[in-house]
């Protein structure tokens, strides 16, 4: 989020200060309420709500994300604001700092007529005219010719989060040097309305208004902006601003109709086979007749396929990260439900009972203990890893995990750099990518070229795993 504010219709921002009007008394709290409307981190499956971290808080006030404790603590400040502004209707989740839990806030209690009002902008935003739109925060007037000013702070703001390897840097350079209109010109205007009518379809009220509330903000600013995490740990790169990365994948499909995605297949599988040395992994996937996917998503029992291996996919990398049992079991329910908009009671035991599973735990054990034993570990970038507790092993053994994945994909960028006029990689998803073809006449050769490219880095290194177009 940006202290700049959300662009929204003047209406919508005159209905909501009507309603709630001590909110123009700091203009904090519009910022506040700015990210809890617009922001784009949902938690929960059942009930789901807005996960607020506090940095992301000190972020969105326009403050330092080193601001002490003494200086401004998240939990006054939204309690403040419950209870001076909104009548204490907002729905706030207690924060867990041994937990690391970041408090959730849920906006379902404030009333039917902001919900309408809020449905009502999120519904019609991308129709109306630009001379009634302002923005949320400040109230100032948003024309189409300043745009840039929105874009600049969105990029600014990502600037704080370089990357932590070279390769990365040079990846987070190249997708944040993309020219705008490349965004605005591809799926604004064409695709929008699609993508509204694609999440309107969701049951979910909390889900259809999280999604659809991506796309207000997407519609006034849809690059995304990459750095690393606020951590700064793993090597992987983000999206640092609300962008159509965080939408589902078929409402994020409708948006970007016209390019082409591509991902390593069974991508953790192939790596954990490999750096863990899981032999009875490595003969599945080196075996073309066998779908490690349908086998484990079959232990799920009677639910559809996309469902089943969405499910079985989050809990084989929650493993690979380290996740015990017990979480690896709720990411597959959680998944499960969140994929279905529905409560769904699941028997996890069979999946925890195949052989490859059990494999995969035993010799996660295994290569968790020499990492706990190491003084420290080098990734594949030649990072010195260290780690004191299980908690630091296991974050340790993902990131190990992360590098390998970025550098079995590195390829791509380097075909991307060297051949602008053919292609250009457009949105970076860890395991995949998606490019956007721009000369009909040798779209093919350049596919070939592309996934020959990252195929050749994986023989090489000894991956088994290729890349695919979704």
């Amino acid at each position: 989020m940006t202290t700049l504010g959300t662009v929204v219709t003047k209406d919508f921002r005159d209905r909501t200060l009507r309603q709630f009007p001590a909110l123009a008394h700091d203009r904090r709290y519009l910022a506040f309420l700015d990210l809890l409307l617009f922001g784009s981190f949902l938690e929960g499956s059942t009930r789901p709500q807005k996960v607020l971290p506090h940095r992301t808080i000190l972020e969105a006030l326009g403050m330092s994300p080193t601001t002490r404790a003494r200086e401004f603590t998240s939990g006054a400040f939204i309690d403040d604001l419950n209870k001076k502004v909104l009548g204490g209707k907002l729905l706030v989740g207690p924060y867990s700092h041994v937990r690391k839990k970041s408090r959730t806030v849920s906006i379902n209690n404030l009333g039917k007529a902001f919900l309408d009002s809020l449905n009502d902008e999120l519904g019609s935003f991308h129709r109306t005219d630009d001379d009634t739109k302002v923005y949320f925060v400040s109230g100032a007037p948003w024309r189409p010719l300043n745009h840039t000013e929105l874009r600049n702070a969105d990029l600014a703001a990502a600037r704080r989060f370089p990357g932590v390897v070279p390769d990365a840097q040079r990846l987070i350079a190249y997708l944040n040097a993309l020219p705008s209109n490349l965004f605005t010109s591809s799926f604004v205007a064409k695709n929008m309305a699609k993508a509204v009518a694609t999440a309107d379809k969701i049951s979910n009220a909390t889900v259809r208004r999280h999604h659809l509330a991506l796309l207000h903000r997407i519609a006034s600013q849809p690059q995304p902006f990459y750095g690393a995490s606020t951590d700064q740990k793993t090597v992987r790169i983000f999206a640092r601003n609300p962008s159509l990365l965080q939408l589902r994948n078929d409402i994020k499909q409708a948006l970007i109709a016209d390019w082409k995605t591509f991902d390593l297949r069974s991508a953790q599988l192939a790596i954990v086979a490999k750096d863990w040395g899981v032999a009875s992994l490595a003969k599945l996937l080196a075996d073309s007749s066998t779908n490690v996917w349908k086998e484990l998503s079959a232990t799920l029992g009677r639910l559809p396929v996309d469902v089943a291996k969405a499910a079985v996919k989050k809990g084989v990398y929650a493993i690979a990260y380290g996740a015990g049992k017990a979480t690896v079991g709720r990411e597959i329910k959680s998944e499960i439900e969140d994929t279905l908009d529905e409560d769904r009671d699941v028997d996890v035991q069979p999946f925890f009972d195949h052989e490859l599973v059990k494999d995969l735990f035993l010799y996660r054990t295994a290569t968790l203990d020499v990492v706990r034993r190491g003084r420290a570990v080098s990734d594949c970038f030649g990072r010195k890893l260290t780690c004191k507790t299980s908690a630091q092993a296991r974050s340790v053994l993902a990131q190990l995990s992360q590098a390998q994945e970025m550098l079995l994909l590195m390829p791509a960028l380097d075909l991307a750099e060297k051949r602008p006029a053919d292609l250009r990689i457009m949105l970076w998803e860890h395991d995949g990518f998606t490019v956007h073809l721009r000369r009909p006449d040798r779209n093919e050769s350049t596919k070939r070229a592309l996934v020959k490219a990252v195929n050749d880095q994986c023989k090489k290194l000894g991956y088994l795993t290729e890349l695919v177009e979704k």
